[in-house]
């Protein structure tokens, strides 16, 4: 269960990028919620399991998928990146095209095209 910092302020991912590194949260439209220190070894069997079926699905095409922790952030418009409110570290995310990976992580949800079990981002 997530627990949510022990303050009202609203956050920004400016906020987030300078809090300690070796505490994990997510930010809920400006709401810091703390995360588990460390995944259970079930969870990590699952979610790594996850992460090769799926790397395997997508060999050879232009799509890239990757495990926590890594960030995305979410947008509302075009705002900044210092003023986006909504950061998730999701478990397992697909990304197809590179527009939206930077080097501090995916910026944008992925679109769902087409039918499936996982739905991954298409560039746009």
């Amino acid at each position: 269960m997530a627990l949510t910092l022990k303050d009202h302020d609203r956050h920004s991912y400016a906020d987030y990028l300078g809090w300690p590194e070796d505490v994990r949260y997510e930010l809920i439209d400006g709401v810091a919620y703390l995360m588990a220190p460390a995944p259970t070894v079930h969870h990590q069997d699952i979610a790594g399991d996850i992460f090769r079926q799926i790397a395997n699905a997508l060999e050879g095409k232009p799509c890239r998928v990757f495990i926590a922790p890594l960030d995305v952030r979410l947008p509302k418009a075009d705002e900044a990146d210092e003023d986006i409110d909504t950061v998730v570290q999701p478990d397992v995310l697909v990304v197809c095209g590179e527009r939206k990976i930077g080097e501090r992580g995916v910026r944008g949800a992925p679109r769902r095209r087409g039918r499936g079990a996982v739905a991954g981002d298409r560039g746009a």
